[in-house]
């Protein structure tokens, strides 16, 4: 487990399930100020008085303070901690972990290449990979793998077919199960569309998961994939950027 102990990584993982817990708390008192925001626009559109746009401006400028004390909360408390993080540390703490990212019993086999590390929250990685995990088919003859090495990937969709450039690789995959409804669909398709309408509990964590993956700082940004194995086995590829400047 390295240098930090059980007890410090779960206490990042509380407090992220506590700030996952304020949701209802936001939404409600978004919600709140935008139909303060309609019935005052609704006022100015039929009296025109300068009371009435008056009001309208504090009403936006109330919404904007509300959003910009949202994104400060999230930055405190989640980039505010970004640190040097070895993947091979958290992959090790997530599979150790009886239930934690699959059902008690569950063990993952982890196959590990190299000590590369990140610039990112160690528990925030942690509480990532533990929802990809939970996300995978379930199946009496599952048996889960993660492995960690390091990838030569094109720098991006426009590379040239020389243009290559070192990332984490990640690999989390349940062997043992049918793969016939594997992916349940596109990430580009969750992420687009994740506002509308309701979701089941594979796309809220897998774009959970996302949120904290993504914001991983570097170049190339973090890319995740759903796709199949060449035997057919549903798994989930992450790249994450190296943080090749930094030291312990």
């Amino acid at each position: 487990m390295g240098k930090r102990t059980r007890s410090d990584s779960l206490e990042r993982l509380e407090l992220s399930a506590g700030l996952g817990s304020l949701l209802n708390s936001i939404a409600h008192e978004f919600n709140n100020h935008l139909t303060n925001l309609v019935l005052a626009t609704e006022n100015a559109r039929h009296d025109r008085s300068e009371a009435s746009f008056e009001l309208l401006v504090r009403q936006l400028k109330q919404s904007t303070a509300l959003t910009t004390a949202i994104q400060r909360l999230g930055s405190d408390n989640l980039i505010g901690t970004t640190g040097v993080v070895h993947l091979r540390e958290v992959l090790d703490d997530v599979v150790s972990w009886d239930g934690f990212g699959r059902a008690d019993g569950d063990q993952v086999d982890l196959k590990v290449t190299g000590d590369p590390i990140v610039r990112a929250n160690f528990g925030q990685l942690a509480l990532a990979l533990g929802l990809l995990l939970r996300a995978l088919p379930e199946g009496p003859s599952r048996s889960l793998c993660a492995e960690l090495s390091i990838d030569e990937v094109l720098r991006s969709r426009w590379s040239d077919e020389d243009q290559y450039v070192p990332m984490i690789r990640v690999r989390l995959e349940a062997a043992g199960v049918s793969g016939a409804e594997w992916p349940p669909f596109e990430l580009s398709t969750l992420v687009e569309k994740f506002y509308a309408g309701s979701k089941n509990t594979t796309e809220v964590r897998v774009m959970g998961a996302w949120e904290i993956l993504r914001k991983v700082p570097g170049r190339p940004s973090a890319r995740l994939a759903l796709d199949l194995s060449d035997t057919g086995a549903p798994r989930f590829l992450l790249w994450l950027p190296l943080a090749v400047d930094w030291t312990e």
